[in-house]
């Protein structure tokens, strides 16, 4: 038995192992696959993505020979994406590679705060407790109030940054990344 042409050229193709998934940053809105190039004769390769445990395999991208990674954006959190990956050519499509799976985070944003003068800030919900943790990673969508005090000889004078104005609390919605600049200036005692 002599195999033909194209089934001669796919025989040719190697296993494509994918090599370690992973997402990119904390806050998991990209996952970049990649691959050994194993492939010989290949004109690049197919990406399919299956989203949750469920569904069916749809192919997501194609590369040109001799690419080893891919890049998937704008990921949805708290969701499961599996990857596979096939070399191809004009006789066809080598077997497929390994699958792989990530599951991304909920997302999560930064709020920053800054203290000038003497005083303290806290939020709630719980994190934020400036001038010993300034800095702390909520769920988007959380809502922060802050909430300002003065230490001795000081009084809160002005919010900067992602909060504005004198009020005597912020409440910011935690869809991005914040800073907060809290002022507290000296307490005159007038003598007469």
């Amino acid at each position: 038995m002599t195999l033909s042409f194209s089934a001669l050229i796919r025989a040719l193709f190697l296993s494509i192992p994918l090599l370690a998934l992973s997402v990119d940053g904390t806050f998991a809105m990209q996952a970049t696959v990649r691959w050994a190039d194993k492939a010989t004769s290949e004109s690049g390769y197919k990406i399919e993505r299956l989203v949750s445990s469920t569904g069916l395999y749809s192919q997501i991208a194609l590369t040109r020979a001799n690419i080893t990674s891919f890049v998937d954006t704008n990921l949805l959190a708290n969701t499961t994406y599996c990857y596979r990956v096939r070399a191809y050519n004009a006789a066809g499509n080598s077997a497929y590679s390994n699958e792989v799976c990530v599951y991304t985070s909920v997302r999560k944003v930064r709020l920053s705060v800054s203290l000038m003068g003497s005083g303290t800030l806290s939020g709630n919900p719980r994190g934020i407790n400036c001038p010993s943790d300034c800095t702390e990673d909520y769920v988007a969508g959380t809502r922060v109030i802050l909430t300002p005090s003065a230490g001795n000889g000081a009084k809160f004078a002005n919010w900067g940054g992602a909060c504005t104005g004198q009020g005597s609390r912020c409440v910011l919605t935690m869809t991005s990344t914040k800073n907060v600049t809290v002022t507290f200036k000296p307490r005159f005692i007038n003598s007469r």
